[in-house]
């Protein structure tokens, strides 16, 4: 950063003086209401690595305003430029506000004025201040943050309410970048129910057909392992032990653990009354199943929030409700669901069109081993909506989580399965 006053360097005693003659940044900061305060950028200046109490802030009328006494001229890297105005000068108790004209070829910002977003001012102290008042924190005035964007923080309703017009559309763009964010870095590995409880091996998907799972335990099992306990002459749970139930005691060992509150009990029962006439004989009830699916969701079963998902976007047994199949599918795919995601990127693609979303989905879900979700990537490739890098890390991932799967017990119970002999 460079600065001059009529044709002279400044040097950095000088700053340090305009430093303390701006010293009352408080008394200024109350001077400001009116202002258009969602316009304003604020930059702490630095010279001889001391920290200077030096303000640049943009007034509704377009003028550029300091709240430094003397005229500057700043050179500040970046991209995107200002068009500078100029305007008159304020008057405030303790320091005046003159308005100064800024050389567009001086003057560049990290962002044009139309991408600015509300952000927290910082005295020399780094103390925060009420977006609204300006009201410093201190141990009598306590700030809380705005809980949708964090951006600001607020001295108390009234304020928040009196800024909220002022604020509202940086706070909505950054709460949906905060979700954005949430969204696609969680939930990249797969969750621990994806597991086999036996060799600890990320079970194959689709895992209802690469897996057991009994009613005794509700432990999924992968067909390596099962294989394997039956050629040492083991015929019951490969887990726990306990003999083969059969339909009937399967149902009343699930129906106990489903009054013990067991959330995987709940979503099994669940899934026998949504599909109904399966191992268990239960008759259709989508009703019974939405309550199941509800209750173990609350308890934490990412599953079930998949389950929700379907159950509201197809409307069965409930009103269609796009917005809540997204919410559940969210959910359940920021804890490593990986059919969640898979399904979220359908929606974006052939829902929404937004096939940026839909691949960064995809993305995720195929590096897991989701061979749907390659060959989504692969199709919209040819379509023109991925590229040629993004196809390549998905086919790269994917192979690695597949290699990672593979055991020589899974590949014998697999060839042994297509032979009918398993």
């Amino acid at each position: 950063i460079a600065a001059s006053r009529g044709g002279e360097d400044v040097s950095s005693h000088l700053w340090e003086s305009k430093a303390r003659e701006v010293d009352g940044l408080g008394s200024w900061r109350e001077s400001r209401r009116g202002l258009a305060l969602a316009q304003q950028t604020y930059l702490l200046l630095w010279c001889s690595s001391q920290r200077l109490g030096v303000e640049i802030l943009r007034r509704g009328d377009g003028s550029i305003g300091t709240t430094n006494s003397c005229s500057l001229r700043l050179v500040v890297a970046g991209c995107g430029h200002w068009q500078s105005r100029t305007g008159q000068a304020w008057e405030s108790r303790q320091a005046r506000l003159l308005a100064f004209q800024l050389p567009a070829e001086y003057v560049a910002l990290t962002r044009a004025p139309d991408q600015m977003s509300c952000s927290l001012v910082a005295n020399d102290a780094d103390e925060a201040v009420c977006a609204n008042c300006g009201v410093v924190s201190s141990d009598a005035v306590k700030l809380k943050d705005c809980t949708a964007c964090l951006l600001v923080k607020y001295c108390g309703v009234d304020c928040q309410m009196a800024h909220r017009k002022q604020h509202k559309k940086a706070c909505k763009q950054r709460a949906e970048e905060l979700k954005d964010e949430q969204l696609y870095s969680q939930g990249r590995e797969r969750s621990e129910d994806d597991f086999c409880m036996i060799c600890t091996l990320p079970i194959p998907l689709p895992m209802e057909s690469s897996s057991v799972r009994r009613g005794c335990c509700l432990k999924r099992v992968c067909h390596g392992c099962d294989l394997a306990a039956q050629k040492r002459g083991m015929s019951d749970c490969a887990f726990c032990r306990t003999p083969t139930p059969d339909a009937a005691t399967s149902l009343r060992m699930i129906q106990k653990r489903v009054k013990k509150k067991d959330p995987a009990a709940m979503c099994n029962l669940g899934k026998e009354y949504f599909n109904g006439g399966g191992h268990c004989g239960l008759k259709k009830n989508t009703a019974r199943a939405l309550e199941l699916f509800s209750e173990a969701a609350d308890l934490g079963s990412i599953e079930a929030h998949h389950c929700l998902g379907c159950q509201y976007l197809n409307g069965v047994g409930v009103p269609k409700d796009e917005a809540k199949a997204v919410h559940y599918w969210e959910t359940a795919a920021t804890q490593g669901d990986v059919r969640a995601r898979h399904d979220l990127g359908l929606l974006e693609y052939y829902h929404c069109n937004n096939y940026e979303r839909a691949v960064r989905h995809w993305l995720i879900s195929a590096k897991v081993g989701h061979e749907g979700s390659l060959k989504m990537i692969q199709e919209s490739f040819r379509d023109g909506g991925a590229t040629k890098a993004q196809y390549v890390e998905a086919l790269k991932g994917y192979q690695d989580a597949i290699e990672e799967m593979r055991s020589p017990e899974r590949e014998e119970a697999k060839r042994l399965r297509q032979q009918g002999r398993y």
